[in-house]
């Protein structure tokens, strides 16, 4: 018979030692050990004046080819540099009640379905995070990829068509906005590409047809439907038009329910359009520059809200060409567009010509959770800016809203008694009266001393004038 095993039949280590206890994760940063490791410590570091932001593109459990579309639409808007897309599909919910997991991409699928050994590992990843917190999942893969952007797109009978924009701090989701695409109206880039290719095509054929060679029919057809092009990293110029996005600015924003009946849902809605502004402008921006070069302003991204609807469009910008009419080229369905309508304003005002570009966009406000409503701390730490430390404090001065710059000026000790000021009208007559005394005293002063010595002179005199009074004698 083999010998018993030790332990009581416990799980026991290599040559029946003891098993090893996996000890508990350190607490402490990292520290990198090689240049590189210090540079990419570096790069995510906070700082005064922070990088341009990344975005993380990612699918969810289910994709439309609108859904599709729209992602890889936004991404280019935003700039390959800067977006980190994964290819993979992930069971991610944010407004769901704890994560899914996170990527999927591995399961294996058997039958049509996926392997229920899969989907439990999945679920174990996701209790990594608090019950309840459906954007945990979020939070990992942003933190991971190094991305304070998130742009989420999914598909389901519920929620068809869905898109869910998010920003987080910290490491942490600060605002969430959902919102849904209406498939009538989208056209992506390349779809609005290729319609200029068609009505380019045609306003060619139309001017041959004309008696135009070849060139000159080109040319006329190239001032008609203009290949417009905005050039790589040129930071846009934004037009939000309508009062829904100012309305739910300072609103909380509505919790992660399904369907609010009444002013919970416009508050809701309000609270999204406000987010979609705010999360619109901090991704297509671009980096912080102090000068601007009117050259690179070559792209306009317009924002109308109507009807609960925000309408995105986005349209290149070239010097308007004498006697061209974009009108020429437009279709039904363009000239109804109220955003349109605007955009032909402007370009009459400034001289120059719009073309749409793309996306093309009609989103739905549908579900919104912002920090100020779940955690307002978290908000006011966000919207806290760092003193910079290399501008010099200027001493003694302060800012004041009326008055502007105001400062304390510190002088010397000064003698009150020596310095010239004005007296009442009394204190003048006293002193002139006083001047007058002392100007008299000094005028009988002499008087004075003179007779004394002059008496003397006399008598000298007198023996003197004696003298030669007997000598005439």
């Amino acid at each position: 018979m083999g010998a018993p095993k030790r332990g009581g039949g416990r799980p026991s280590g290599p040559k029946g030692l003891p098993p090893k206890v996996k000890a508990a994760p350190s607490t402490h940063f990292r520290v990198a050990k090689t240049k590189k490791g210090r540079r990419a410590l570096d790069a995510r570091a906070p700082k005064l004046e922070e990088n341009e932001k990344k975005m993380l593109v990612l699918r969810g459990r289910k994709t439309s080819q609108v859904i599709k579309d729209s992602l890889s639409d936004l991404a280019r808007l935003k700039g390959a540099p800067h977006v980190v897309r994964f290819a993979r599909d992930n069971d991610v919910d944010p407004f769901g009640s704890g994560g899914g997991g996170g990527d999927t991409g591995a399961a294996k699928i058997k039958g049509g379905k996926r392997d229920r050994a899969a989907s439990s590992a999945s679920r174990a990843k996701g209790r990594a995070h608090a019950p309840g917190d459906g954007a945990g999942d979020l939070e990992r893969l942003a933190a991971r990829a190094d991305c304070s952007l998130v742009l989420l797109g999914s598909h389901s009978k519920k929620r068809p068509h869905n898109l869910v924009l998010g920003r987080t701090h910290d490491g942490r989701m600060l605002d969430l906005a959902e919102f849904g695409v209406d498939p009538t109206t989208h056209r992506s880039i390349d779809a609005l590409a290729r319609d200029r290719s068609n009505l380019r095509k045609r306003a060619t054929e139309a001017a041959e047809a004309a008696g135009l060679n070849a060139d000159e029919a080109a040319a006329r057809a190239a001032a008609v439907v203009p290949d417009v092009r905005p050039g790589a990293g040129h930071k846009p110029m934004f037009v939000f038009l309508g009062d829904g996005f100012e309305a739910g600015a300072s609103g909380g924003g509505g919790g992660g329910g399904d369907g609010a009946a009444g002013s919970d849902a416009a508050a809701a809605s309000a609270a999204a359009l406000a987010a979609l502004k705010s999360m619109l402008i901090d991704a297509l921006r671009g980096r912080e520059v102090r000068t601007v070069n009117l050259r690179g302003l070559d792209r306009v991204v317009v924002c109308a809200s109507g009807g609960g609807v925000a309408r995105l469009r986005c349209y290149g910008v070239r010097p308007a060409p004498p006697g061209a009419s974009d009108d020429d080229a437009a279709t039904d369905s363009d000239r109804n567009d109220p955003a349109n309508d605007v955009v032909a304003a402007l370009a009459t005002v400034h001289g120059v010509s719009l073309c749409e570009i793309g996306p093309r966009l009609d989103l739905v406000p549908r579900r919104c959770r912002t920090a100020a409503a779940v955690d307002p701390a978290l908000r006011r730490s966000a919207y806290d800016r760092p003193k910079l430390s290399g501008k010099a404090r200027v001493k003694n001065a302060a800012h004041d809203p009326l008055l502007g710059r105001v400062g304390r000026v510190h002088l010397q000790a000064q003698e009150v008694d020596a310095i010239a000021l004005s007296k009442p009208k009394g204190v003048k007559r006293e002193r002139r009266e006083a001047a007058a005394e002392r100007a008299a005293a000094r005028q009988d002063a002499p008087a004075r001393e003179g007779g004394g010595r002059g008496g003397r002179g006399a008598v000298e005199m007198g023996e003197g004038d004696g003298v030669e009074m007997d000598d005439d004698s």
